[in-house]
């Protein structure tokens, strides 16, 4: 009797051997033709540094402790995909479609510091470096904006009365 169970084990053992290695190459011939033909992104990280405002910030008034200091670093994180940065932000970079270019820029707030983290995806290195400096430098842009805004309209308050 063993004679006749060996060769049927050793041929159930070679189709399995067979459809195991079938099965393997298949999935990464699948999985490297997925990768090859999708777009792969590419990501950049940028932090921006926020110094803490003082009692009289004309953004953020009276900032004390670190829930106020959270609280800031969480408004401005907001700002940086606002439509004032993001329009900025298409300008140099010449695009049109601003719901496309606010996916591609994720902007997180640390929960205990006073640092934004900017994360940017884009089609190549190039590109996406191009993409996280304009975030950057339209947020300071759009910011110094917004102050000079700011204090234009608490000085016109304070000589009107």
């Amino acid at each position: 009797m063993s004679e006749r169970t060996e060769p049927g084990l050793l041929k159930a053992l070679t189709r399995y051997w067979f459809m195991s290695l079938v099965i393997v190459v298949g999935f990464t011939a699948l999985s490297a033709a997925i990768a090859w033909g999708s777009n792969a992104q590419v990501q950049v990280r940028a932090t921006i540094g926020l110094s803490a405002p003082r009692a009289n910030n004309v953004l953020y008034d009276g900032v004390q402790g670190d829930a106020s200091l959270a609280r800031y670093t969480t408004q401005r994180s907001r700002f940086v995909t606002s439509d004032a940065v993001i329009g900025a932000v298409a300008a140099e970079l010449g695009r049109d479609d601003l719901t496309a270019l606010r996916k591609d820029i994720i902007a997180t707030p640390s929960s205990n510091s006073n640092v934004i983290t900017v994360l940017v995806n884009a089609d190549n290195d190039e590109s996406a470096v191009a993409l996280a400096q304009s975030v950057v430098d339209s947020y300071r842009s759009e910011t110094a904006r917004q102050v000079d805004e700011l204090t234009d309209a608490a000085i016109a308050s304070l000589t009107e009365s």
